[in-house]
């Protein structure tokens, strides 16, 4: 049996080491390895087991078979019933999936008479309900053979070692969408919070919280209050040795419309069947072919284990394609290459260079499979056709051309227009230019608003695209702007009042044309690392401001 996976460092070392004592350590290590266990996943575990395990990894820790809590067990098409296997759940605790646990377990099913599984036991990725409890509870058969139940607290996904993401593909929507019921984001609140606590707890610390300050948007503040009350239930620790900044999406809404020309964001954005972020190219979960700009790319699978890909994804597409011609050159010019310019040159070639070159060739061959799977698919990326939207993208975000004058408010304008008029662009890069344009110059008035998006529905449809690649709901989009402190309508402002603040934009001359515009978190984050960042800028998450009375008043005496 083949050893261990080496595990890569950082978070998903440690999701891997969690998930190895605290989930498997709980089921008898002589019964999964003599009898072996069967792994039962919802999808968000499926997706945190992949991040962190390959398949022999779970088969060495007694799990050789891996199934769907959405099929059945016992019936047709669904999951076999194993009797005499043990079985563990591992799944969000939500009502969906213990009720299908409980179904597992139900009496009167057609391919068992006694129990599905020899045994049960249940970890459940985030803590579920009391009530949702107590259905467990109430399944009988399920209680004789119930051995663990526990909350693992580890709802989330790391994708790189250094990444997370909390699996909310409806965030933007529930936090800052305006027709969004309050009780729906009080709720998601709490969520992202206990997930951000359990990404902390994973990596064992403890931090201290400050957040952005400023603006009608409190997404940011309310956030961070929920992230150190979780952290005081959990832990009783106030602050930490760490340090956690919460932000929110006003703080540099333009952004993410810009086409980001780092390799792995290229990938991301243009490859739309890639779902899964950090695993993108040809291998694409799915494993379905992938078709990129009219041509066919083998299938690969890009992952962790894939040294030039690491290295690679979060550079510019520009400087990679340099590094990947020299270290092509590089390899051409290996031992085996020398070991042949001696035989040329008359000189004897010893045994020992012999099996030194043989021992080295089956690393050879990878190396240069893998340089030209991402030689050829940064040759691919670099042919797109960019440069009708990335101008325009770059001079409305940074508000400048790229001689570094400013812009002409009337001439940005009509070449936005002109962009939006044209029939080539799609749906979506339209949207991002109206979006952008409005978020740079402050505001649009409703007949200019009205012709843009009538304009945006006559662009090319991208195939298999979102709803934001069909320009879908786009007029409920530009309102949304507004929950991130963006004039979207033009208005006469009066001197009594307030006006949003506006983002002033921070620009690097010595990048590429295309790159030009620098994100204000990275501006921000930079400052937090170097002890800069001020308190009235991002001001620490204070423990009175919002601590139960309860709390409060058995810690007023230290509290500060």
């Amino acid at each position: 049996m083949p050893g261990p996976t080496p595990k890569p460092p950082g978070l998903m070392k440690a999701v891997a080491q969690r998930i190895e004592e605290e989930v498997f350590g709980g089921c008898d290590e002589q019964l999964r390895k003599t009898r072996g266990c069967v792994l039962v996943c919802d999808d968000v575990a499926l997706s945190v087991l992949e991040s962190s395990f390959k398949m022999n990894d779970l088969t060495r820790l007694g799990a050789p078979i891996v199934e769907s809590l959405k099929k059945p067990c016992g019936v047709t098409d669904g999951r076999q019933s194993l009797a005499h296997n043990p079985v563990i759940y591992l799944c969000r605790g939500t009502q969906e999936n213990i009720g299908r646990i409980v179904e597992d377990w139900t009496e009167g099913q057609k391919d068992w008479k006694v129990r599905p599984y020899l045994e049960a036991h249940i970890f459940f990725l985030s803590q579920p309900s009391k009530v949702l409890v107590n259905e467990l509870v109430a399944s009988k058969v399920l209680m004789k053979h119930l051995k663990n139940v526990k909350s693992v607290n580890m709802d989330f996904l790391a994708v790189e070692p250094n990444l997370f993401t909390l699996q909310m593909p409806q965030d933007l929507a529930t936090f800052f969408g305006t027709s969004r019921p309050m009780s729906q984001q009080a709720a998601a609140i709490d969520q992202v919070a206990s997930q951000i606590i359990d990404v902390v707890q994973t990596m064992g610390d403890t931090v201290t919280v400050r957040h952005q300050k400023g603006g009608k948007c409190t997404v940011a503040y309310q956030v961070a209050k929920g992230v150190v009350d979780a952290q005081m239930q959990r832990s009783g620790a106030k602050q930490g040795n760490a340090t956690l900044l919460i932000l929110d999406r006003s703080i540099d809404p333009g952004a993410p419309l810009l086409h980001e020309l780092t390799y792995q964001a290229m990938l991301l954005d243009l490859l739309p069947e890639s779902k899964t972020v950090g695993v993108v190219p040809a291998s694409i979960p799915s494993k379905a072919k992938v078709t990129m700009f009219g041509e066919k790319l083998r299938k690969t699978v890009v992952d962790e284990s894939d040294e030039l890909w690491c290295r690679l994804r979060h550079h510019h597409i520009a400087d990679n394609a340099k590094v990947l011609s020299r270290e092509v050159k590089e390899v051409a010019s290996s031992k085996t290459a020398t070991m042949r310019k001696d035989a040329a040159a008359g000189q004897q070639v010893s045994m020992n260079q012999l099996a030194d070159a043989m021992k080295e060739a089956p690393t050879l061959k990878e190396r240069v499979r893998a340089y030209d799977l991402h030689n050829s698919l940064h040759e691919a990326l670099m042919k797109t056709d960019l440069d009708r939207i990335c101008d325009i993208e770059q001079d409305l975000a940074c508000r400048e051309t790229k001689e570094g004058d400013k812009l002409d408010a009337s001439e940005i304008k009509k070449k936005c227009e002109a962009f939006l008029e044209s029939t080539k662009p799609t749906y979506g890069e339209k949207l991002r230019i109206m979006l952008l344009y409005i978020i740079s110059q402050g505001a649009l008035s409703k007949d200019t608003q009205a012709r843009w998006l009538n304009h945006i529905g006559s662009g090319q449809p991208r195939l298999g695209g979102s709803a934001w690649e069909k320009g879908d709901g786009a007029g409920k989009m530009i309102d949304n702007l507004a929950q991130l402190d963006v004039v979207t309508e033009e208005k006469k402002w009066f001197r009594f009042q307030s006006r949003p603040r506006q983002h002033q934009p921070t620009v690097d001359q010595d990048a590429y044309d295309w790159s030009r515009y620098v994100p204000n978190v990275k501006t921000i984050a930079e400052h937090l690392v170097d002890g800069q960042l001020a308190e009235v800028e991002c001001p620490h998450t204070v423990q009175e401001e919002h601590v139960s009375n309860a709390v409060a008043s058995s810690s007023s005496a230290g509290a500060g």
